[in-house]
């Protein structure tokens, strides 16, 4: 399962991370045995949140909505929203910023890249 480093940047990757970190530094582990440890991390915490998380939200932003797509990630950039959770209160932020990953891949292969250049 490839997640491109989705949860690396997380408050609790960062901390597993620092941890590691200084676990190498003071040669407790190997840099190899870091780098197993923190993919490992990413696999286990996406596939966590692939089985366990049932819970919904939608959301409605207005203003000047900014998004971009670069190689799968989704960047949405919303001055205001409004999220909405079934049997909750709405609740309204300022400046929200949501990156998403887009899992399908509904990226075209190189095969398909070449194919369509020779048309």
């Amino acid at each position: 399962m490839e997640t491109k480093q989705l949860y690396y940047y997380s408050t609790l990757g960062q901390c597993l991370r620092d941890t590691v970190d200084g676990m190498v530094a003071s040669q407790i582990i190997s840099s190899k045995l870091a780098n197993i440890v923190m993919n490992k991390f990413e696999n286990v915490a996406a596939k966590a949140l692939e089985e366990s998380v049932t819970a919904t939200m939608s959301f409605t932003a207005s203003g000047n909505i900014i998004y971009r797509n670069c190689d799968g990630f989704w960047t949405f950039f919303l001055p205001e929203v409004q999220f909405k959770m079934p049997g909750a209160e709405a609740v309204d932020g300022r400046n929200v910023k949501i990156v998403a990953y887009d899992i399908k891949g509904n990226k075209p292969s190189a095969s398909k890249a070449r194919s369509r250049k020779r048309k």
